[in-house]
């Protein structure tokens, strides 16, 4: 099966929380090395209206790749020949430019990139992000604690549902789908509540540089998502049944998978987004000016947790990366959403008419083939389609 999420390994609770464990031990590792200073000497400015905004004024090539010709309307850019500075009527806006041969990327408002949406805060200080991660762990411990007690609950009270040589549910059952969708999904009220007490912002900044889920455009890249990889995943089902290695049947379980596919795993999956992408972006891009710490640095935690053989790994980090791109090209997490969705929804939904294993640890090499061309028509048509939006407002 292509890419399906966190198989149960010594408990389910281990793999999510290895997630977010991983995301902490790393801020608080790269904590240790940052200077103290850097509360100082930051790139941010307070505006006279208390608002943080970057103040590197010359454009830097090595970094953004924003064409020098383009004009973002948003941040009320313009660029020329000469110095190519761009403000607004109170703040210098953060931007940096150079040739690219895709569209640029998207700035908000504030004149920040999405890596580097944390310097808008007033209150931010280059501890915050620390804190913020740490109030996340907890609040999820304590959510995947009630949430575990009322699965087992469930599970005790109901000797037909099946389990797994560890004592868990059988993920290929609802209530085991459940249980192993349904913990990583509780990675987003975490997080939420984890950046407004920790940074004292909502979790819209931690979406996109509009400071919301740009919901249209989360439609748009749906539908590209189903284009593409939907194509793949119906190309590997295909060759899976054609060879004999699956067979659709109608089993007791399908209602209920069909429900946790169409209602948790979309959750589930724009979980793992704000976890693996969102938040080492920004909490990076707070201290760093690249945003290539942010998009390759996680690419090994989020494979490690997917536990699968060598061509399922390779699968699991080329979405990743192509993830970590696009929320940074994009300006926001709508298009690595509306991948991780279309993936994580059909894998459930075809476990429901008993084709593939959500507790499965190999992948074919069709499979994994099949992943990575639809992760990659994907990258190619969202960027595509980027070019083509900027070329209109311009």
């Amino acid at each position: 099966m292509i890419m399906i999420v966190a198989r149960e390994r010594a408990g389910v609770n281990s793999i999510c929380v290895s997630g977010m464990t991983g995301v902490v031990c790393f801020g608080l590792v790269v904590s240790v090395v940052m200077p103290v200073s850097l509360g100082s000497k930051r790139d941010a400015a307070v505006s006279s209206k208390g608002m943080k905004v970057g103040n590197f004024r010359r454009c830097d090539a090595a970094f953004c790749p924003i064409p020098r010709r383009t004009a973002f309307r948003d941040a009320g850019c313009m660029n020329n020949n000469t110095a190519r500075t761009v403000q607004t009527a109170d703040t210098t806006d953060y931007m940096q430019t150079s040739q690219a041969r895709f569209a640029p990327v998207e700035i908000s408002t504030t004149g920040l990139p999405f890596h580097r949406l944390a310097l808008a805060n007033p209150r931010h200080r280059w501890w915050r992000p620390l804190l913020a991660l740490l109030i996340a762990f907890i609040v999820y411990w304590f959510l995947t604690g009630l949430f575990g007690f009322g699965i087992g609950t469930i599970v005790g009270a109901d000797p037909s549902i099946p389990l797994t040589e560890t004592g868990f549910p059988d993920p290929n059952h609802p209530i085991g789908a459940l249980f192993v969708f349904g913990q990583i999904a509780l990675l987003l009220p975490a997080v939420a509540v984890g950046i407004w007490f920790g940074e004292g912002r909502s979790i819209g900044t931690l979406t996109s540089v509009a400071g919301r889920l740009r919901v249209r455009r989360l439609g748009v890249y749906l539908l590209i998502a189903l284009a593409t990889m939907g194509a793949a995943i119906a190309v590997a089902t295909v060759v899976s049944l054609g060879t004999g290695d699956a067979s659709p049947v109608i089993s007791a379980n399908s209602l209920g998978l069909l429900a946790v596919a169409l209602l948790v795993a979309p959750v589930q999956a724009s979980a793992e987004e704000y976890v693996f992408r969102a938040l080492p972006q920004q909490v990076l891009g707070s201290w760093l000016k690249s945003p290539w710490w942010g998009i390759l640095l996680p690419i090994p935690v989020f494979t490690l947790a997917h536990i699968y053989d060598a061509p399922g790994l390779l699968s699991v980090a080329v979405f990743a990366f192509a993830a970590g791109l696009l929320t940074w090209r994009t300006g926001g997490l709508e298009a690595s959403i509306a991948l991780h969705i279309v993936n994580n929804v059909f894998a459930v939904g075809l476990v429901a008419f008993g084709i593939g294993d959500l507790g499965a640890s190999t992948t074919s090499l069709a499979s994994a083939i099949a992943s990575i061309a639809g992760t990659t028509l994907f990258t190619v048509a969202v960027l595509l389609h980027q070019r083509r939006r900027h070329r209109v407002a311009r």
